[in-house]
């Protein structure tokens, strides 16, 4: 009996003893993919891993997507309390996108808990480690970055929709384009090949040089009216321009053989850009051997029936047996389109090197802008009276030795108000402890650069050298570099100067922009808009705007700025 009491006591024990069973965690079906997106309407792609029906994916390509949307971010990790801080409306600065297919399965996957500071509070977010990546909800960073995400069955996008930018008008992807001013500065201007200008009706167009010269008409809400192809005439591009009355674009050609063929040929068109007729200009008339060399291409202004064309060329071999560069000048009777200046190796208004030029017309006297790096070495105007009185200002000197190509100036604007000629450039600290080179900037930093606005009064002569200098931004001892300015005639008393700020390692910042008067002084405080950006297109003031648009890579956008 002792014993059968043992027995069913240990049979108890038995019984009461759980087996443990071995259950193993559920697998965790990630599938990578590549899905289509609609960005605000516009096409793009994002790498995922489609978890349970939902999309997750790494901040990095969240931000680099959103890089240009009114949810840009960027986002920091603190390695030492492992909390990610969210910063919005900062540029994120990126590399590429992070790519899955559906043969790169995950390795290693797991839940995981994120957490993320966002304007001082702390959200704690589900997530997921794969490979050693941290991938979110999609959802979730929607509803803490303030945009809205949806999912078309029929055309199996997800829809993601930002807050539009006040100012800032998509048109549509580009196959690959890049207008944007630069804080790297090359010696000499760049081509200008892109525009903007006003039609009669309201309407603007662009135009675009490609293989052919590509205008885009908009209506007033920037829909697409309607497009046309001029084919190119000579095989380089000059420049072109809006005149009141007709369309004007120059064409060049190579003479490298030095022989008496056609090297400018100025087309005049109307303004649905049918040719009219056109001024040919042949190499002996000009010596030149390549048009428009080392500048943007030249500028064009008219008074009446005379047309000003402002320019560069190379020229025929000289006696040192070198091809020398100079500005060159050709004005035009546009009825006859017939050239009735001198045309020589040496002209009236000779500046060689002349790495920049702009004219304007000021009623019958024509004044021209150019960026000489030897004779003379300076920024200078040349002024030539309808009495044929010619006179010459060098209103800014540059330090070096003569025909050093690298001078640290560019400039970005010629305009005039009713009493002076306004010029905005940017320039580094001219010091002669530096060695100005054809290559480099010895002991400095040829791109650290200040931005000034000059205006010179129009009576002006040697005797007579009344300058307003205007300083419009200091980052000579700054971590910032600066573009070219633009500047933009809003009234005879009224302009706008544009620029963007750069990292040092070329980074894009803050744009930037000041009004000054008619003397170049700044009447307001210099204002920022992070969302926007400087392109070598030169804007336009229509409606109390001022326009202009800007090729990034594949996206095309129009700026506004209201003239306040």
């Amino acid at each position: 009996m002792k014993y059968f009491k043992k027995l069913v006591v240990m049979i108890l024990m038995l019984l009461c003893v759980v087996i443990p069973m071995k259950v193993e965690a559920k697998k965790i079906d990630a599938k990578p993919q590549m899905v289509d997106i609609l960005l605000n309407d516009e096409p793009d792609r994002a790498s995922v891993y489609n978890i349970n029906g939902d999309n997750y994916l790494q901040l990095s390509d969240l931000a680099q997507l959103l890089v240009n949307e009114s949810s840009k971010f960027n986002f920091n990790l603190d390695k030492k309390s492992k909390v990610i801080e969210i910063i919005p409306k900062q540029k994120y600065v990126f590399g590429y996108y992070t790519y899955r297919d559906k043969k790169n399965t995950p390795k290693k996957i797991s839940n995981n808990s994120t957490k993320l500071l966002i304007n001082g509070k702390t959200h704690n977010l589900k997530t997921y480690l794969i490979d050693g990546n941290t991938y979110f909800k999609l959802n979730d960073l929607a509803s803490l970055l303030g945009f809205e995400v949806g999912y078309d069955q029929k055309a199996k996008k997800v829809n993601i929709t930002t807050e539009p930018i006040p100012g800032v008008h998509q048109l549509g992807k580009l196959a690959w384009g890049v207008n944007l001013k630069s804080s790297n500065h090359p010696s000499w201007a760049d081509q200008v090949k892109d525009f903007v200008f006003e039609n009669n009706g309201g309407t603007i167009s662009l135009l675009e040089v490609e293989d052919e010269i590509v205008i885009t008409t908009y209506d007033s809400n920037y829909k697409k009216l309607a497009s046309k192809k001029v084919k190119r005439e000579l095989q380089k591009f000059g420049v072109f321009y809006s005149g009141e009355k007709y369309n004007y674009i120059s064409y060049g050609a190579t003479n490298t053989e030095e022989s008496n063929k056609e090297v400018i040929r100025i087309v005049k068109y109307d303004k649905n850009f049918n040719r009219i007729s056109a001024a040919s200009i042949k190499g002996h008339d000009i010596t030149t051997t390549i048009p428009f060399n080392a500048s943007s291409g030249g500028r064009m202004a008219e008074y009446g029936d005379i047309l000003a064309y402002h320019t560069s060329r190379e020229r025929y071999t000289s006696e040192d047996g070198k091809n020398h560069q100079s500005q060159l000048t050709i004005e035009i009777d546009t009825n006859t389109m017939q050239v009735i200046n001198e045309l020589s190796p040496f002209q009236w208004n000779h500046v060689s090197h002349s790495f920049d030029q702009y004219v304007t017309m000021d009623g019958d006297a024509t004044v021209y802008l150019d960026h000489g790096d030897a004779y003379p070495r300076s920024l200078v105007l040349h002024k030539k009276t309808i009495d044929g009185e010619n006179e010459v200002l060098s209103f800014f000197d540059i330090s070096g030795k003569r025909g050093a190509n690298v001078t640290g100036v560019s400039i970005g604007g010629f305009e005039q108000s009713s009493s002076h000629y306004l010029v905005a450039f940017n320039s580094i600290n001219q010091n002669n402890n530096y060695e100005y080179t054809s290559f480099d900037l010895v002991n400095g930093d040829a791109d650290k650069r200040n931005v000034y606005v000059y205006a010179i009064t129009k009576d002006f002569s040697y005797s007579n050298q009344q300058m307003t200098k205007t300083v419009i931004a200091n980052y000579e001892k700054t971590k910032l570099y600066t573009t070219t300015p633009t500047l933009v005639k809003v009234t005879d008393d009224k302009f706008v100067v544009l620029w963007q700020e750069y990292s040092k390692d070329l980074i894009m910042g803050d744009f930037k922009y000041v009004y000054v008067n008619g003397l170049g002084e700044m009447t307001s405080p210099v204002r920022t808009l992070p969302d926007f950006k400087l392109s070598n297109v030169q804007p336009i003031v229509k409606d109390n705007k001022i326009i202009w648009f800007a090729k990034d890579g594949k996206r095309k956008v129009i700026y506004e700025i209201d003239v306040q």
